[in-house]
Protein backbone atom coordinates (compact mmCIF):
# COMPACT_ATOMS: atom_id res chain seq x y z
CA UNK A 1 0.00 0.00 0.00
CA UNK A 2 2.81 2.37 0.85
CA UNK A 3 4.61 1.76 -2.43
CA UNK A 4 1.33 2.15 -4.33
CA UNK A 5 0.65 5.46 -2.63
CA UNK A 6 4.14 6.71 -3.48
CA UNK A 7 3.69 5.60 -7.09
CA UNK A 8 0.34 7.34 -7.39
CA UNK A 9 1.68 10.54 -5.85
CA UNK A 10 4.70 10.43 -8.20
CA UNK A 11 2.32 9.96 -11.14
CA UNK A 12 0.24 12.89 -9.96
CA UNK A 13 3.36 15.07 -9.77
CA UNK A 14 4.39 14.05 -13.31
CA UNK A 15 0.86 14.79 -14.56
CA UNK A 16 1.01 18.19 -12.82
CA UNK A 17 4.19 19.01 -14.75
CA UNK A 18 2.73 17.81 -18.05
CA UNK A 19 -0.51 19.74 -17.63
CA UNK A 20 1.49 22.86 -16.82
CA UNK A 21 2.84 22.86 -20.38
CA UNK A 22 -0.58 23.99 -21.66
CA UNK A 23 -0.30 27.77 -21.70
CA UNK A 24 -1.82 30.79 -23.42
CA UNK A 25 1.48 32.13 -24.66
CA UNK A 26 1.96 35.73 -25.78
CA UNK A 27 5.02 36.79 -27.80
CA UNK A 28 5.74 40.52 -28.04
CA UNK A 29 8.44 42.07 -30.24
CA UNK A 30 9.99 45.54 -30.46
CA UNK A 31 13.06 47.06 -32.10
CA UNK A 32 15.15 50.19 -31.73
CA UNK A 33 17.74 52.16 -33.74
CA UNK A 34 19.92 52.31 -30.63
CA UNK A 35 22.34 49.46 -29.97
CA UNK A 36 21.91 49.36 -26.20
CA UNK A 37 18.37 50.71 -25.96
CA UNK A 38 17.10 47.82 -23.80
CA UNK A 39 19.88 47.87 -21.23
CA UNK A 40 17.45 48.85 -18.46
CA UNK A 41 15.23 45.84 -19.20
CA UNK A 42 17.92 43.21 -18.60
CA UNK A 43 17.83 41.05 -15.48
CA UNK A 44 20.97 40.04 -13.60
CA UNK A 45 19.10 37.79 -11.17
CA UNK A 46 17.08 35.51 -13.43
CA UNK A 47 17.22 31.70 -13.37
CA UNK A 48 19.88 31.35 -16.08
CA UNK A 49 22.06 34.32 -15.20
CA UNK A 50 25.73 33.46 -14.86
CA UNK A 51 26.55 32.79 -11.21
CA UNK A 52 22.92 32.24 -10.20
CA UNK A 53 22.38 29.46 -7.64
CA UNK A 54 19.58 28.15 -9.87
CA UNK A 55 21.91 27.56 -12.84
CA UNK A 56 23.83 24.30 -12.83
CA UNK A 57 25.45 24.24 -16.30
CA UNK A 58 25.37 25.72 -19.81
CA UNK A 59 26.10 23.80 -23.01
CA UNK A 60 26.23 24.67 -26.71
CA UNK A 61 25.60 22.62 -29.83
CA UNK A 62 28.68 24.44 -31.15
CA UNK A 63 30.97 26.73 -29.20
CA UNK A 64 30.32 30.38 -30.19
CA UNK A 65 33.10 32.26 -31.97
CA UNK A 66 32.38 35.42 -29.96
CA UNK A 67 31.10 35.91 -26.42
CA UNK A 68 30.41 32.41 -25.04
CA UNK A 69 29.52 34.08 -21.74
CA UNK A 70 27.69 37.12 -23.12
CA UNK A 71 24.23 35.55 -23.47
CA UNK A 72 23.60 35.40 -19.69
CA UNK A 73 25.90 37.96 -18.08
CA UNK A 74 23.10 40.31 -16.95
CA UNK A 75 23.94 43.16 -19.31
CA UNK A 76 23.59 44.15 -22.97
CA UNK A 77 27.25 45.16 -22.92
CA UNK A 78 29.26 47.68 -24.90
CA UNK A 79 28.13 48.88 -28.33
CA UNK A 80 29.69 46.86 -31.19
CA UNK A 81 31.97 44.89 -28.90
CA UNK A 82 32.43 41.23 -29.85
CA UNK A 83 32.89 40.16 -26.24
CA UNK A 84 29.39 41.30 -25.34
CA UNK A 85 27.46 39.28 -27.94
CA UNK A 86 27.14 35.55 -28.45
CA UNK A 87 27.77 34.85 -32.15
CA UNK A 88 28.69 31.83 -34.27
CA UNK A 89 31.14 32.09 -37.17
CA UNK A 90 30.50 30.53 -40.57
CA UNK A 91 26.71 30.52 -40.36
CA UNK A 92 24.69 30.04 -43.53
CA UNK A 93 20.96 30.00 -44.19
CA UNK A 94 19.46 27.03 -42.38
CA UNK A 95 22.28 26.65 -39.85
CA UNK A 96 21.08 25.82 -36.34
CA UNK A 97 22.74 26.62 -33.03
CA UNK A 98 21.48 25.84 -29.56
CA UNK A 99 22.13 26.94 -25.98
CA UNK A 100 20.93 24.65 -23.20
CA UNK A 101 20.61 25.78 -19.59
CA UNK A 102 20.56 23.05 -16.96
CA UNK A 103 18.87 24.21 -13.76
CA UNK A 104 19.96 23.07 -10.32
CA UNK A 105 17.50 20.62 -8.74
CA UNK A 106 19.60 19.46 -5.79
CA UNK A 107 17.88 22.02 -3.56
CA UNK A 108 14.73 22.74 -5.57
CA UNK A 109 13.96 19.12 -6.39
CA UNK A 110 10.61 19.92 -8.05
CA UNK A 111 12.21 22.19 -10.63
CA UNK A 112 11.18 25.74 -11.49
CA UNK A 113 8.17 27.72 -12.66
CA UNK A 114 8.96 29.79 -15.75
CA UNK A 115 7.08 33.10 -15.70
CA UNK A 116 8.62 34.90 -18.65
CA UNK A 117 11.45 34.81 -21.17
CA UNK A 118 13.26 37.76 -22.71
CA UNK A 119 15.79 37.72 -25.55
CA UNK A 120 17.70 40.77 -26.76
CA UNK A 121 19.78 40.99 -29.96
CA UNK A 122 21.89 43.98 -30.93
CA UNK A 123 24.63 45.06 -33.31
CA UNK A 124 24.94 48.26 -35.34
CA UNK A 125 27.56 47.31 -37.91
CA UNK A 126 27.28 44.91 -40.87
CA UNK A 127 24.09 43.08 -41.82
CA UNK A 128 20.90 44.26 -40.19
CA UNK A 129 19.39 40.80 -40.25
CA UNK A 130 21.64 39.76 -37.38
CA UNK A 131 18.95 41.33 -35.22
CA UNK A 132 16.27 38.96 -36.55
CA UNK A 133 15.17 36.49 -33.89
CA UNK A 134 14.30 33.04 -35.20
CA UNK A 135 14.31 30.36 -32.53
CA UNK A 136 12.35 27.74 -30.62
CA UNK A 137 12.28 27.19 -26.87
CA UNK A 138 12.12 23.64 -25.54
CA UNK A 139 11.94 22.61 -21.92
CA UNK A 140 12.56 19.47 -19.92
CA UNK A 141 10.62 18.85 -16.72
CA UNK A 142 11.67 16.91 -13.65
CA UNK A 143 11.17 13.19 -14.22
CA UNK A 144 11.13 13.50 -18.01
CA UNK A 145 13.94 12.19 -20.19
CA UNK A 146 13.22 14.45 -23.16
CA UNK A 147 12.25 17.98 -24.16
CA UNK A 148 8.84 19.51 -24.91
CA UNK A 149 8.21 22.49 -27.19
CA UNK A 150 7.26 25.64 -25.29
CA UNK A 151 7.39 28.52 -27.78
CA UNK A 152 8.43 29.36 -31.32
CA UNK A 153 9.64 32.84 -32.32
CA UNK A 154 9.95 34.03 -35.92
CA UNK A 155 10.61 37.77 -35.76
CA UNK A 156 12.22 38.48 -39.15
CA UNK A 157 11.57 42.09 -40.18
CA UNK A 158 15.14 43.05 -41.07
CA UNK A 159 17.10 42.78 -44.31
CA UNK A 160 20.87 42.81 -44.73
CA UNK A 161 20.73 46.54 -45.50
CA UNK A 162 18.68 47.42 -42.41
CA UNK A 163 20.55 49.53 -39.86
CA UNK A 164 18.14 48.82 -36.99
CA UNK A 165 20.42 48.11 -34.07
CA UNK A 166 18.39 46.18 -31.49
CA UNK A 167 15.44 43.85 -31.13
CA UNK A 168 13.71 42.43 -28.08
CA UNK A 169 11.32 39.53 -27.63
CA UNK A 170 9.21 38.96 -24.51
CA UNK A 171 7.41 35.65 -24.00
CA UNK A 172 4.72 35.56 -21.32
CA UNK A 173 1.58 33.62 -20.39
CA UNK A 174 -1.77 35.41 -20.53
CA UNK A 175 -3.85 33.30 -18.15
CA UNK A 176 -1.90 32.05 -15.13
CA UNK A 177 1.36 33.95 -15.56
CA UNK A 178 3.26 30.64 -15.63
CA UNK A 179 4.66 29.37 -18.92
CA UNK A 180 5.69 25.99 -17.48
CA UNK A 181 6.26 24.27 -14.13
CA UNK A 182 8.73 21.70 -12.88
CA UNK A 183 11.38 22.76 -15.40
CA UNK A 184 14.91 21.41 -15.01
CA UNK A 185 16.34 22.35 -18.43
CA UNK A 186 15.58 24.98 -21.04
CA UNK A 187 16.99 25.03 -24.56
CA UNK A 188 17.04 27.80 -27.19
CA UNK A 189 17.61 26.61 -30.76
CA UNK A 190 18.34 29.34 -33.30
CA UNK A 191 17.91 28.84 -37.05
CA UNK A 192 19.51 31.23 -39.54
CA UNK A 193 16.67 32.41 -41.85
CA UNK A 194 16.79 32.01 -45.66
CA UNK A 195 17.49 35.69 -46.37
CA UNK A 196 20.79 35.39 -44.58
CA UNK A 197 23.09 38.07 -45.97
CA UNK A 198 26.50 38.86 -44.51
CA UNK A 199 27.56 37.23 -41.21
CA UNK A 200 24.00 36.05 -40.59
CA UNK A 201 24.46 34.40 -37.19
CA UNK A 202 22.24 35.96 -34.51
CA UNK A 203 23.91 38.58 -32.31
CA UNK A 204 22.60 37.55 -28.89
CA UNK A 205 23.00 40.24 -26.27
CA UNK A 206 21.09 38.64 -23.44
CA UNK A 207 18.73 35.79 -22.58
CA UNK A 208 16.65 36.17 -19.41
CA UNK A 209 14.47 33.42 -17.95
CA UNK A 210 12.37 34.72 -15.08
CA UNK A 211 10.99 32.20 -12.62
CA UNK A 212 10.81 30.72 -9.13
CA UNK A 213 11.09 27.25 -7.57
CA UNK A 214 8.07 25.05 -8.28
CA UNK A 215 5.81 24.19 -5.35
CA UNK A 216 3.83 20.99 -5.85
CA UNK A 217 0.30 21.28 -4.38
CA UNK A 218 -0.42 18.89 -1.52
CA UNK A 219 -2.92 16.17 -2.51
CA UNK A 220 -6.42 17.04 -1.31
CA UNK A 221 -8.32 14.81 1.14
CA UNK A 222 -10.57 13.59 -1.68
CA UNK A 223 -7.55 12.70 -3.80
CA UNK A 224 -5.95 10.74 -0.97
CA UNK A 225 -9.25 8.98 -0.30
CA UNK A 226 -9.57 8.05 -3.97
CA UNK A 227 -6.01 6.71 -3.99
CA UNK A 228 -6.72 4.60 -0.88
CA UNK A 229 -9.83 3.11 -2.54
CA UNK A 230 -7.80 2.26 -5.64
CA UNK A 231 -5.16 0.68 -3.43
CA UNK A 232 -7.75 -1.44 -1.64
CA UNK A 233 -9.25 -2.60 -4.92
CA UNK A 234 -5.87 -3.51 -6.34
CA UNK A 235 -4.95 -5.40 -3.17
CA UNK A 236 -8.26 -7.21 -3.22
CA UNK A 237 -7.74 -8.34 -6.81
CA UNK A 238 -4.27 -9.78 -6.14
Amino acid sequence: MKSLKITLIASAISLYHILSLTAAIDIASVNSPLDADYSADVSNSDLVNSGSSSLSAVSFSETPWFGPNAHNDGTVGIVNNTSTITWWRGAIAGSTYSITYQLDTTTNTSGYDINSIQTIHGWTNNSGNQKNQNYVVDISVVGSAGFNALASVAYLPFTSADNTASSKINITEDSTGILASGVDEIRFTYTVPPSAGRNPSPTIREIDVIGTPTTIPEPSASTLFAMSIIGCLLRRNR
